[in-house]
């Protein structure tokens, strides 16, 4: 979806870097079969990585495909693009009223 936008809007909105998200007693089995990762043990953490030093119960998981998202100009290249496909944007309008569907 971002590299799409992207190449419509004529702007770098996402920029791959990879990501290390590191947690205590870390489960990281929800990201099996979704996302690309690696769980690094202290070892690889030290080898790959060799500014963080963590306690034994820390647990690393490395992301690859993960980066940084340019959110607000991600928000103004979606509503430009669908003002070009001819949408009707509505802002700064007060919400009168919701309700859950």
């Amino acid at each position: 979806m971002w590299r799409l936008l992207e190449s419509e809007s004529y702007q770098a909105l996402l920029y791959i870097t990879g990501f290390l998200n590191m947690s205590p007693d870390g489960n990281w089995n929800h990201l099996k079969g979704k996302i690309s990762h690696k769980v690094l043990g202290h070892g690889q953490l030290k080898g790959k990585f060799p500014q963080f030093t963590l306690t034994l119960n820390y647990v690393v998981c490395w992301e690859p495909s993960g980066g940084l998202l340019r959110p607000e100009l991600a928000i103004s290249s979606h509503v430009l693009q669908a003002l070009w496909k001819r949408a009707e944007i509505h802002a700064r309008e007060e919400v009168m009223n919701w309700e859950e569907t």
